[in-house]
């Protein structure tokens, strides 16, 4: 059965910070990147498992790609089933109703994917779930799709973090694959 793992980058795979907190670090343009402790290892033990994976980010390209360039080597980007960036998000429909809704809040909506014709129909609710530390971006999707996470801060040592995901993960799918046979 395939199984889509969607990982945010910015809270979720790495910290985008103001200034270096260790060694670790790595220099941008304005900004500095704090790579999350393990996050390759869990991206590419994931893929090793027979998962496909995506990142989504709703910042722009610019930026996305040099926080993932901190986080991972090219060989385990070319492996990523995609890379989505601000283009590929909504502004949030609750702007200008909601005042928790900033102007640039946007969502990530999963019919996207599951429409989307390069992947054919592949990933459906049945197997997708996306990860992300903000439920802001996730509120157009069933929330048997969403995994919220407490943002990594780049100051903090979450060490027991890839594990935990990797059963929350797996408690999710194994509940979607029983959701899906009795839908049937």
């Amino acid at each position: 059965m395939i199984r889509l793992v969607i990982f945010d980058i910015n809270g979720i795979l790495c910290r985008k910070i103001t200034e270096p907190v260790d060694k670790t670090c790595i220099q941008r343009s304005h900004y500095w990147v704090k790579p999350r402790p393990g996050a390759a290892a869990l991206i590419k033990a994931l893929i090793d498992e027979g998962y496909h994976v995506g990142v989504w980010s709703s910042t722009t390209s610019h930026n996305a790609i040099p926080m993932l360039d901190a986080v991972m080597d090219d060989e385990l980007k070319q492996q990523l089933k995609f890379i989505w960036c601000r283009e590929r998000v909504e502004m949030h429909p609750h702007y200008g109703l909601d005042p928790k809704i900033r102007e640039y809040d946007t969502i990530k909506d999963l019919h996207r994917i599951w429409s989307h014709s390069y992947f054919n129909r592949k990933y459906q609710p049945n197997n997708t779930i996306v990860i992300d530390d903000s439920w802001i971006k996730l509120i157009n999707h069933p929330e048997m799709n969403s995994l919220i996470v407490e943002p990594y801060q780049a100051d903090e040592n979450d060490e027991d973090w890839a594990a935990d995901l990797w059963l929350n993960l797996e408690t999710r799918f194994k509940y979607l694959a029983l959701l899906n046979h009795h839908c049937k």
